[in-house]
C-alpha cells in the first residue's frame, strides 16, 4: 500500500501559454521519479483563449475550466478537486527549483507550522535595475536556511495543510484581490502558524521591470490594505501609509505655495529613507544602492497610500 504523502499543486491560469509550460516542466522534473511523495497538478483555467489548456494537459495536469470566476474561486475549486493533504498554490508564471516540493514537506513534517511561503519570488534573469533593487534589498533573510513566523503570506506561492485550509473554509471567494492576506488573517485567528523561509527558491517571470510597471502593480495591490482595515487589523505598515499620505500632501502644499523648499526636500527624503534604512540595517548596514532603494520605497508608498484612500473596502466580484 502506497503511504507516501500526496501533494496537490494548484495553479489558477488565464492566457498563460508563455509561462505555464516552464512551471509545469519544473514541477514534473521533481515529481515524476520522486520516492518521498506523490504529486498531482491541477490547473484551473479562467477561460483562456490561447493554448494554456493544451499545454497543461501535455504535462499531465488535471485541467478544469471556470470562466468568469474570481482568483479566489479558482484556487478554491482546485482545492475541492484535490486529493492532497498538502495544498501548494502557485501562480502560473512561477518556476520551481528542484527541491521546492520535498523541502516544503520536510518543513511541514519537522516544524509545527500550518502554512509556508518563500522569502520572496526571485526575478528571472536578466534582472533589470528595478527588479534588482526591489527584490534583493527587501528579503527577510540574508543567510541560508532561515525561517521565521510571519503574519502574512503571498498567494504567489502559498503552501498550506489541507486540514487547516478546510477549517477556515479556504479563500474568500468574493475577493478579487487580497485573498492571500485574508486567508492569512483567518488562519492566524485560528491559532495556526505561518512560516516564511529561504530554504527553497522560486523564480517568477512577472516582476515589474520598470518604474511605471512597478507603480501600476503596487497601486493595484494597494486595495488589499483596505482589507486589513476591514479586518480591523491596522498594522505598522498601514499606520505608516497613513503617515506617508499626509506627509506627501504636506509636501505638495509646501511646493505649491513656496513654503521652505529645503524643508520639502528633507521631507521627501525622510519618507522614503525610513523603510530603506530598516531594510539595510537588517542586511548588516549601509550598502551600495541605499538611495536607489529609498526612491523605490517612496514610489511604493505613494502607490499604496493613494490606493488606500481610493478604496477602504476589498473589491467584490459581482
Amino acid at each position: 500500500m502506497n503511504m507516501l504523502p500526496m501533494v496537490s499543486v494548484i495553479i489558477p491560469a488565464y492566457n498563460e501559454e508563455k509561462n505555464i509550460g516552464r512551471l509545469l516542466e519544473s514541477i514534473a522534473a521533481q515529481a515524476g521519479l520522486n520516492e518521498e511523495f506523490n504529486c498531482e497538478i491541477i490547473v484551473v483555467d479562467n477561460g483562456s483563449t490561447d493554448k494554456t489548456v493544451d499545454y497543461s494537459r501535455t504535462f499531465g495536469a488535471k485541467v478544469y475550466i471556470r470562466p468568469d470566476a474570481s482568483i479566489a474561486d479558482l484556487r478554491n475549486y482546485g482545492a475541492s478537486q484535490a486529493f492532497g493533504g498538502f495544498l501548494l498554490f502557485s501562480d502560473a508564471d512561477n518556476i520551481f527549483t528542484t527541491n521546492v516540493i520535498s523541502t516544503v514537506i520536510t518543513i511541514f513534517n519537522t516544524q509545527s507550522c500550518h502554512a509556508i511561503g518563500p522569502d520572496g519570488l526571485r526575478p528571472v534573469e536578466p534582472v533589470s535595475w528595478m527588479q534588482r533593487t526591489w527584490y534583493f534589498h527587501t528579503r527577510l533573510f540574508d543567510k541560508p536556511n532561515q525561517s521565521m513566523a510571519v503574519g502574512n503570506l503571498s498567494s504567489g506561492f502559498f503552501a498550506v495543510r489541507r486540514d487547516a485550509f478546510d477549517q477556515v473554509d479556504g479563500f474568500n471567494g468574493v475577493l478579487s484581490i487580497g485573498e492571500d492576506s485574508d486567508l492569512s488573517l483567518r488562519l492566524r485567528a485560528k491559532g495556526f502558524l505561518l512560516l516564511r523561509t529561504n530554504r527553497f527558491l522560486i523564480f517568477n517571470c512577472g516582476h515589474p521591470a520598470n518604474i511605471l510597471a512597478f507603480v501600476k502593480r503596487e497601486f493595484w495591490h494597494g486595495d488589499s490594505i483596505g482589507l486589513l482595515l476591514h479586518h480591523k487589523n491596522i498594522d505598522l505598515l498601514t499606520m505608516y501609509l497613513f503617515l506617508h499620505f499626509f506627509g506627501v500632501m504636506t509636501l505638495v502644499y509646501f511646493l505649491t505655495f513656496g513654503v521652505n523648499i529645503y524643508l520639502s526636500i528633507l521631507l521627501i527624503m525622510l519618507i522614503g529613507a525610513a523603510p530603506s534604512y530598516k531594510s539595510f540595517k537588517k542586511l548588516g548596514g549601509f550598502k551600495e544602492g541605499f538611495f536607489s532603494l529609498s526612491g523605490v520605497y517612496f514610489l511604493y508608498l505613494c502607490s499604496r497610500a493613494v490606493a488606500l484612500f481610493k478604496n477602504f473596502r476589498p473589491k467584490q466580484v459581482c
